[in-house]
């Protein structure tokens, strides 16, 4: 597979889909003018038994975050003695506090740098807040005195200020999107591999070799809530997100409309999705479909999803929840928008569907197959 690399001004940069060539020649700029100031040294990894102290900076998307579980497990049994922290943004912060109160991390410190700050306000408006959230998020960091600070994001450089101010004495990065020379440790990134495996062969020597990524690990929730009582919850029903925040991604109403007449014959259809995702009014009003768009908390949603007997979505935060509770999965791809390397490779429960017309009775018949096998039972690996 043709890696997309670029090289700019005799800098080695990731191309793709969101990053053309105007915008890595800015952040090449950046680094010509930058990079001076900083000594380019390379370190060897710590020794396990030298690592106390680790964070792991994962400014990214829920489900990226998700991605990234299994290496934070895998560094927890690796370094049991070692206290892990948590760098995420403000929009992660309540799926990181179940995380961290299912004992997957010791500390969580929220960022939000400016180009991932999704709101309307204005450029200024956004650089100030990241500034003024950097502010306590350093005090944080510093007071930890890392041995190690890892930057799990291969794509746009956000997290390089962070990693160089936090005190760290070890840096460790993919560095392919500028600042590369910031890092003491380059990651290796491979456009072979799914992403969860990549983040978990990100260290070997740290995590152990030969990890091969599953699915997601997140802990039980519905132990702990009566979802039932709370939302009026059907015995036996589909969840469904039926749109993802990054629009390229959505499909159609009318698709959406066939694909739930299909189903709705077998399952009660429960609708999930975030308060700003793009809403679907006529499917919210359809019978025996019940629209919980907005109106969850991220434990309400992934609890929802862990009493399901099955998940559809397009390429969004839902379908990682249903693999990590081994739930049947259809996920409606988009291309080029749609990444199948953000899905393990040969999970039985994940189907991947083209977000076209016709499709609707290939997952209808997906769900049918796997209600006449035997039940897949999740087995998280955390417990609140």
């Amino acid at each position: 597979m043709r890696v997309p690399y670029i090289r700019v001004f005799g800098r080695t940069y990731l191309y793709g889909r969101k990053a053309k060539f105007p915008a890595l020649a800015l952040l090449a700029i950046r680094d010509v003018i930058v990079l001076p100031f900083f000594k380019k040294v390379r370190h060897c990894l710590p020794t396990k038994e030298a690592i106390t102290e680790i964070c792991v900076c994962k400014l990214d998307h829920l489900g990226d975050l998700l991605m990234v579980t299994p290496f934070l497990e895998a560094v927890r049994r690796s370094l049991p003695e070692a206290r892990i922290t948590l760098v995420v943004g403000s929009w992660c912060r309540e799926l990181a506090d179940i995380l961290r109160r299912g004992g997957l991390i010791d500390y969580l410190v929220c960022y939000t740098p400016f180009s991932l700050n999704k709101t309307k306000a204005n450029v200024v408006v956004r650089v100030t807040r990241s500034c003024i959230e950097l502010v306590p998020a350093l005090r944080l960091l510093r007071k930890r005195r890392f041995d190690l600070f890892v930057d799990m994001r291969p794509y746009f450089p956000c997290a390089w200020l962070l990693a160089m101010l936090s005190g760290a004495k070890v840096r460790a990065g993919f560095g392919l999107r500028g600042m590369a020379g910031s890092f003491h440790i380059i990651v290796p990134y491979s456009m072979s591999k799914r992403l969860g495996q990549l983040y978990l062969d990100a260290l070997p020597s740290l995590t152990g070799a030969g990890l091969i990524y599953k699915k997601p690990i997140l802990p039980s929730i519905r132990q702990q809530v009566a979802f039932a009582n709370a939302f009026r919850l059907p015995s036996q029903y589909l969840a469904v997100q039926l749109s993802s925040r990054e629009r390229a991604r959505n499909i159609a109403s009318s698709l959406w409309g066939k694909i739930l007449s299909c189903l709705e014959s077998n399952f009660s259809i429960v609708l999930l999705g975030l308060a700003d995702d793009q809403r679907y009014p006529k499917l919210e009003a359809r019978a025996n479909v019940l629209s919980l768009i907005g109106k969850t908390s991220v434990a309400d949603f992934l609890g929802i999803i862990e009493g399901s007997v099955g998940v559809v979505s397009v390429d969004s935060f839902a379908a990682h929840v249903g693999i990590a509770y081994s739930r049947p999965v259809a996920v409606l791809m988009v291309g080029p928008y749609s990444q199948q390397r953000s899905y393990p490779a040969r999970n039985p429960n994940l189907g991947l569907f083209p977000g076209r017309d016709g499709v609707e009775t290939s997952i209808a018949q997906f769900f049918s197959i796997r209600q006449q096998e035997p039940a897949a039972k999740s087995t998280p690996s955390l417990s609140l």
